[in-house]
């Protein structure tokens, strides 16, 4: 089936491309259609990771509607973004209304040839997988009678270039990617439709068509247009082009988020209960919900078992043991983010604290409290719970419950911050116990503080200046609460107080819903005009005191953007303005798409409320979120900007290739762009031509990226040449060509008909196929080009005319390829030249006013037939409702017309001519001057002084009016206000909307006001209103108090102020004055001055009581009345006696030197208690040492020290006030308790006894000091070198009687001791005698001298060294050393080869000792106690010296020629032998010889002797030398060998 004739649009003058077909009203489908093409041909899209859709439907049939031709839908389209099964589009039900189905009415049947299914994403099998969904919604078996519907050939739009053979997919035969929309009304059975939800954003086409969202408005009249019989238009003209701007998948479905269920700001659950915490997001596609942490960390990084994350975006925390609090998940904040293709919002971030369910306590303590005063007592909570607990009630006694008020019952106020304040203090209070309840929010469990406080009455003698007892500050509240302002000073008189804001006296008693309650002023209902300084002034005669608060009334946080949806193109700039209300604000901060906007160069925050964004860029589209916080509250709202036009960026290209003919080609351009680029391909500039080898593809990813490719299978020569993409949108196109060179003879592909216009550039190419080519050539008629300047020939065969001109330009023109083989080919272009309109200046006549007509003519100078003109006001259609006609006169000339002009008609006007060659547009602007008139009028008003007023004046205008408020002088003259007349009374405020406001109303502010709105537009509006500000009655003081003596005379007087007629009441204790001649009232004019108001200065009230009495006490009330309200002041008056004597006086404490004594106050007096008197005396009457102590009256116990120990005394107490001093109490018997004693023993001294022990003696200390009996001593001991702040080993000592006396031992020898005594009875020791040093004796010392040396000095003399003693160890002081030394070989049998030396250094010589021999050294230490022990053994060895001469020299004859000499070695060899020398010679004179021999051998054999007697002697030697020579020996050889022992024995 083909696109009906009213669906071909042509959308560029190419005559073989055509438009799809249009969408059904209220719904838009797109058609992808191109020649050779029977219809529109869709393919499901392939999810890139998830593969084709399974499961598609068969076909099903038409539903049969009725007889007549059938109305052709020629395609439906369903988009899935993807998400949860059932959410969005998943199925055909939310396009059902856009559907024709059963029950719809009789009719032709409707063919839809397509439904085509885009599965984006989502879960496998969910969604649009499978058109099992579609089936409720399309036609099928036993719906009617017709023939089947038939689903065509897949389309190539969104399809992938090959998908996988297993679908049972093959490639489509035929592409075409042109993408069109077209609108019409749809058949009238679905004419009334309704719209879906979101429409797709268009842009106005290069031809001029409309821009706007598609609606019934989008027929050619904006109206219903006459239809034939099969539902077609009658007109002929053609049907708008609106071009497709975001991508598929935004086609009416990425619509913007919001939170339709957003988390609660603050959470707090109990660790028992657990919590949920929800958060829901709306949008199309549904957004993914996902949850973080405070620092952006995914909260995946927390989740386990105390936390968890449901599918539907809930997080549930739950229950956990208190061991298992976890601060991380337990006290953390948690922030929600919605995110889908739209953008990313954060929603209101929640404070999740969770409480660990435990038993607490709740305090309430005593306070001190003047008597007259105001006393407040405080509900002490542990800080951990204070924000989970709330004050409900207070408890006086068993039976007396005080719950939050106003302003209290006249004794009790309960603030609401859970303060009691208890007003004019009284003795009778402090008998009275307090109470609080608290309620723990969170578990409903309520508790009673355990242990009652009280109030100590105090009674001031003399004047007291006022202190403060709160401290000053900034006091905070939501605006429509109550809050109290505290303000409590302690003073004698009670103070008076005066409140101030700013510098103007706060009158309180309701007035303006504030009232001053025991000095503190309660705000009623906090509003912004209660917001400012406030100052307390508590004064009485002895002074005054201030305190200064600031109120901050905080409003709730609200934040909207604007404007809340934006589009810009790339390049341009965006402004988004942040609109907080509420107050304080102390945050304002930006987010983009989740994440913190911060400024560069091209984002600007300046100031916190304003966006800029400069140089849009595709990444700066998405949400904007403006967050607004104070504290802990928090606003946010946000805005969408998305990217009206960026242009389009190629970001994959195609090659040049050059090959045989033969193999298949791909070519392939990726480009991005905002709106989706469409993407054509053209040949040499010309269309793709048409063959079966040559397929056409493109396809948008999710990315958004569009994919194009052009396929040639089997290239052939025909097939080279240059091939280009192009990518284009509104914004602007990018281009991308290179050539395909198919090896071949030239060939030249016919080029039909061009179309040029006139004056611009025209430029062709000759679409030559072969390679190599040599040469292209151009001719016009015959006549080769080029042959004027107009003319150019470029290289690659490309011709360009220059300023084209109809008549000379036109013709038939021919190029001719050639190669070097001598082959050409040659083919022509039939050139046609059009002139597109142009247009004469137009403009609007000045100065129009309301109610004018005006017209202005759009005439076209030249430009061919046909011309078609369109007007639009403000870029947008005509609105036909305003009233603004348009006509076309003739073929040239078009006018539009504004019956009756109003503010609606202003703006700019765009008249747009429209010919085959271009459109051409010319603006004119309309401004429509219309005169002010009243949108809210003036009218007057009344205000009670001290109140607030608005009074309110709106105009409207163009120009916008300006409102000026005037008010009316005594002169009678208007002047603005704030400039003269009231203005010196203040509070009055002209708002930006025209509204006067009254902050707080003055007599001055009443009279006349004049409200004017003008804006140069006659006439000027005007209104004149009064303003009557009313005085209801009012007291200078709201309360007062007045104390008298029994028998006196009390005055109670009050002064009213207010609107006559005014009258004074008296009551008392709410009831009438009794009727006794002790009490007259009298009423009389005020003394204040009149004020030049005409007013009254108002009346005062005397109350006379004479001879006062007890039972006159109480509270009188002084009511002012007039038609404006009542009002109220209280006058409290107290007759005071002596008081009575103090009860149940008792010692509840002893001491030595003190007494605890306590009472319980008198009965009350009136008079508060300023002191007490407790007189103590000692017994037996008579004795000295009486004392007298004072005390405050707020106390009831008193410590009366100065008394001595084990003493008997007489106690008294009296109570003084105001009046006088009363009687004493019956007086009390009791005795103050032992204490240790107060001196020391005395001539305490020490002597030493041996080295080990002294001998302590000392006298006892003075009997008046001992405080007791003594018990014994206390001997203390430290050593001397420990120093003074060593502490002392004490030791209990006999004796309490004369000298007394201890051995210490076990001591150090001569060692310094300090020693000190004290003495000890039942109550402990007393304090230290002084102390007494001494040493004790010398000994012996216990160690040996240390590092103890020896060094050899010679053969004969030896070296020793050594250190002292340890100190610890010489017990005295050393006299001398003695050194000790002997052979080491035998030190028992070493007598008269030792011996031992004396010295008193530490250094000893040993001399006459024998070479080369071992001794024993031994050194030790002597005082004067004798020698010490001595020191280990130490072994030292002589130097060796020369050994004596060998012993028992023998010489044995052995032959007639030799002999044998044997020895002993050395007795005292003094050292190693190196060697033995025999020495010989004969006879006397003969010369000597020698031989050397080892020292191990103690014989030589010699040899060669002559027949003669030979000398024979022997020397040894060390390493010291040659020792002296043995004694001689002879011996003579001779042939007689007596027998004989040559050997010598050894010793």
């Amino acid at each position: 089936m083909a696109c009906p004739p009213w669906s071909r649009l042509t959308t560029r003058q190419e005559p073989h491309r055509r438009a799809p077909p249009p969408p059904p009203r209220g719904a838009s489908f797109p058609c992808l259609q191109g020649d050779g093409m029977e219809g529109c041909k869709t393919t499901p899209f392939r999810h890139p990771h998830r593969g084709p859709p399974t499961g598609l439907s068969p076909p099903v049939a038409e539903l049969g509607l009725g007889s007549g031709p059938p109305l052709a839908i020629p395609e439906v389209t369903v988009y899935h973004l993807g998400g949860q099964a059932g959410h969005g589009l998943a199925s055909l039900r939310s396009v059902a209304p856009f559907l024709p189905g059963p029950g719809l009415g009789s009719g032709p049947p409707l063919a839809i040839p397509k439904v085509t299914v885009y599965h984006l994403g989502g879960q496998a099998g969910h969604g649009l997988a499978s058109l099992r969904s579609v089936a409720p919604f399309l036609p099928g078996p036993g719906l009617g009678s017709g023939p089947p519907l038939a689903f065509p050939e897949p389309s190539p739009y969104l399809a992938p270039p090959s998908p996988p053979a297993s679908t049972g997919l093959s490639s489509p035969a035929h592409l075409r990617p042109e993408l069109s929309w077209c609108t019409r009304l749809p058949h009238p059975h679905h004419a009334k439709l309704p719209r879906p939800r979101t429409s797709p954003r268009l842009h106005i086409t290069p031809s001029g068509t409309q821009e706007g969202r598609l609606t019934h408005a989008d027929s050619p009249t904006g109206t219903e247009t006459p239809q034939d019989s099969v539902g077609y238009p009658q007109d002929s003209s053609p049907p708008r082009v609106l071009k497709l701007q975001d991508p598929p998948h935004v086609l009416g479905l990425a619509e913007d988020l919001y939170f339709s269920t957003e988390p609660q700001r603050h959470l707090y659950f109990t660790n028992t209960s657990g919590a949920v915490v929800n958060c829901v997001a709306e949008g199309v596609p549904p957004p993914t919900v996902t949850w973080t942490l405070a620092d952006d960390r995914p909260l995946d990084q927390v989740v386990g078992p105390l936390l968890k994350v449901v599918s539907n975006g809930s997080l549930i925390f739950s229950p956990f043991p208190a061991a298992h609090y976890d601060a991380r998940v337990h006290a953390a904040v948690y922030t929600c983010r919605a995110s889908n293709p739209a953008g990313t919002l954060l929603a209101t971030p929640t404070l999740v604290r969770a409480v660990v369910v435990a038993d607490f306590e709740v305090q309430v303590y005593d306070r001190l409290v003047m008597a007259g005063n105001t006393g407040v007592l405080h509900c002490v909570v542990p800080s951990y719970l204070r924000e989970f607990v709330t004050v409900t009630s207070w408890l006086i006694g068993d039976h007396l419950h005080v719950y939050p008020s106003l302003h209290g019952d006249g004794k009790y106020h309960m603030t609401e911050a859970g303060d009691l304040h208890v007003l004019r203090v009284a003795p009778a209070d402090g008998r009275s116990r307090f109470r609080c309840r608290v309620l723990h929010k969170l578990t409903g469990a309520s508790h009673l503080s355990q242990s009652p406080a009280r109030i100590i009455v105090t009674e001031a003698e003399g004047g007291v200046a006022p202190q403060m007892g709160e401290r000053g500050g900034r006091q905070v509240v939501a605006a429509g609460q109550q809050v109290t302002l505290p303000c409590i000073a302690q003073g004698h008189p009670p103070p008076q107080y005066t409140w101030f804001r700013g510098s103007e006296a706060v009158a309180g008693g309701g007035l303006g819903g504030l009232w001053v309650v025991g000095g503190s002023l309660v705000v009623a209902r906090a509003e912004a005009t209660h917001e400012g300084h406030y100052t307390c002034l508590a004064n009485n005669t002895a002074g005054h005191a201030r305190l200064s608060l600031h109120l901050l009334v905080t409003m709730p946080l609200s934040v909207q953007v604007s404007p809340r949806e934006i589009q810009v193109d790339a390049g341009g700039t965006v402004e988004l303005m942040c609109h907080v209300s509420g107050s304080p604000v102390e945050e304002v901060r930006w987010l983009k798409d989740g994440r913190k906007v911060r400024s560069d160069g091209r984002v600007t925050v300046r100031p916190k409320e304003v966006l800029r964004v400069s140089s849009l860029q595709p990444s700066d589209a998405g949400l904007y979120q403006c967050s607004a916080s104070h504290g802990s509250h928090y606003a946010h709202a946000h805005a969408r900007v998305t990217l009206g036009a960026s242009p389009p960026e190629l970001q994959y290209r195609f090659i040049e290739q050059s090959l045989q003919p033969g193999p298949a080609v791909s070519l392939k351009c990726i480009a991005t762009g905002s709106p989706t680029p469409h993407v054509t391909w053209t040949l040499d500039g010309f269309p793709l031509p048409h063959s079966h080898r040559l397929v056409k593809g493109q396809f948008v990813s999710a990315g958004g990226e569009v994919i194009s490719h052009v396929n040639i299978s089997s290239v052939q020569v025909v097939d080279g040449g240059s091939y280009t993409c192009a990518a284009e949108n509104s914004a602007g196109i990018a281009a991308h060509s290179a050539r395909l060179n198919v090896y071949g003879p030239p060939q030249v592909r016919p080029m039909g008909q061009v179309t040029a216009v006139a004056g611009r550039t025209f430029t062709v190419s000759c679409p030559a196929a072969g390679h190599p080519i040599s040469a292209i050539t151009w001719t016009k008629d015959g006549v080769q080009l080029p042959r004027s300047h107009r003319q150019r020939v470029l290289g690659n065969g490309t011709l360009v005319l220059l300023q084209v001109t109809r008549g000379v330009d036109d013709g038939r023109y021919a190029c001719t390829a050639s190669a070097r083989t001598g082959r050409s080919d040659t083919q022509s272009l039939q050139l046609q030249v059009l002139v597109p309109p142009k247009l004469a200046p137009f403009s609007f006549a000045a100065m129009t006013r309301e109610g004018l007509r005006a017209q202005v003519t759009c005439m076209v100078q030249e430009g061919d037939q046909p011309v078609r003109f369109a007007w639009t006001q403000n870029g947008r259609p005509l609105d036909a409702r305003l009233g603004v006609r348009t006509s076309q006169l003739d073929a040239y000339t078009s006018i539009l017309v504004v019956e009756r002009a109003s503010s609606a008609h202003s703006g700019n006007y765009t008249c747009t001519a429209t010919n085959a060659a271009d459109a051409t547009s010319s603006t004119a602007t309309l401004t429509v001057s219309v005169p002010p008139s009243w949108v809210v009028e003036p009218s007057g008003g009344s205000v009670a002084l001290g109140g607030s007023l608005a009074l309110s004046c709106l105009a409207r205008g163009f120009p916008r009016p300006t409102t000026t408020w005037l008010t009316q002088t005594a002169s009678g003259e208007f002047v603005r206000v704030g400039e003269g007349g009231k203005v010196g009374a203040g509070g009055l405020e002209q708002w930006s909307n025209g509204t006067l406001w009254v902050a707080r109303a003055s007599r001055s502010h009443e009279g006349r006001y004049l409200c004017e709105a003008d804006n140069g537009v006659l006439p000027v509006v005007s209104k004149l209103v009064n303003l009557t500000v009313n005085e209801p009655p009012w007291f200078v003081e709201s309360e007062q108090r007045q104390q008298v003596r029994v028998g006196a005379i009390a005055t109670l007087t009050c002064h009213a102020h207010g609107d006559d007629p005014l009258t004074l009441t008296w009551t008392r204790d709410a009831a009438p004055l009794p009727p006794i001649p002790r009490y007259q009232v009298s009423v009389r004019e005020g003394t204040g001055t009149d004020d030049g108001s005409g007013r009254s200065s108002g009346k005062e009230g005397e109350l006379l009581i004479q001879d006062a009495r007890l039972s006159d006490s109480g509270t009188f009330t002084c009511t002012a009345s007039n038609t404006h309200g009542t009002r109220t002041s209280r006058l409290h008056l107290l007759v005071q006696d002596v008081p009575a004597p103090p009860s149940a006086v008792r010692v509840e404490e002893r001491g030595s030197r003190h007494l605890l004594v306590t009472w319980t106050p008198p009965e009350d007096s009136n008079a508060p208690i300023t002191a007490y008197v407790i007189t103590v005396k000692p017994l037996p009457a008579g004795s000295s040492g009486g004392r007298e102590e004072r005390v405050r009256g707020q106390e009831v116990r008193a410590v009366v020290g100065g008394l001595t120990p084990a003493t008997r005394y007489t106690v008294s107490v009296a109570a003084v006030n105001s009046v006088g001093r009363g009687r004493g109490s019956p007086p009390l018997n009791d005795a103050t308790h032992e204490e240790a004693p107060s001196a020391p023993p005395q001539n305490v001294k020490v002597v030493p006894v041996s080295s080990s022990a002294l001998r302590v003696t000392w006298d006892p200390p003075h009997p008046n000091t001992t405080h007791g009996t003594l018990l014994g001593y206390q001997l203390g001991l430290k050593l001397h070198s420990d120093g003074e702040n060593a502490a002392y080993n004490f030791t209990s000592v006999g004796g309490v009687g004369g000298t007394s006396s201890s051995r210490v031992g076990g001591l150090r020898p001569h060692t310094r001791y300090v020693v000190v005594v004290r003495a000890l009875n039942s109550k402990g020791p007393g304090p230290l005698a002084p102390p007494a040093r001494t040493a004790t004796l010398q000994d012996k010392p216990s160690a040996p001298p240390g590092q103890v040396r020896c060094e050899a000095l010679s053969s004969s003399a030896l070296a020793v060294t050594w250190v002292p003693p340890p100190p610890d160890h010489r017990n005295g002081d050393l006299t001398t050393y003695r050194v000790a030394f002997w052979v080491a070989a035998s030190p028992a049998d070493a007598e008269g080869e030792g011996g031992s030396v004396a010295t008193e250094g530490l250094r000893a010589r040993l001399e006459g000792l024998l070479p080369f021999t071992n001794y024993s050294i031994s050194v030790s230490a002597a005082t004067r106690a004798g020698q010490g022990v001595a020191s280990p053994a130490l072994t030292c060895t002589t130097h060796q010296d020369v050994p004596e001469a060998p012993a028992r020299v023998k010489a044995v004859v052995s032959g007639s020629r030799a002999a044998i000499v044997s020895w002993a070695p050395p007795d005292r060899p003094h050292g190693r032998l190196t060697r033995y020398t025999v020495h010989w010679a004969a006879g006397s004179g003969g010369a000597a010889l020698s031989r050397r021999v080892d020292p191990q051998l103690t014989h030589l054999a010699l040899r060669d002797l002559p027949h003669a007697a030979h000398q024979v002697w022997v020397t040894a030697a060390t390493q010291k030398g040659e020792g002296p020579p043995s004694p001689v020996v002879i011996v003579k050889p001779s042939h007689t060998v007596p027998a004989g022992v040559w050997a010598v024995a050894a010793t």
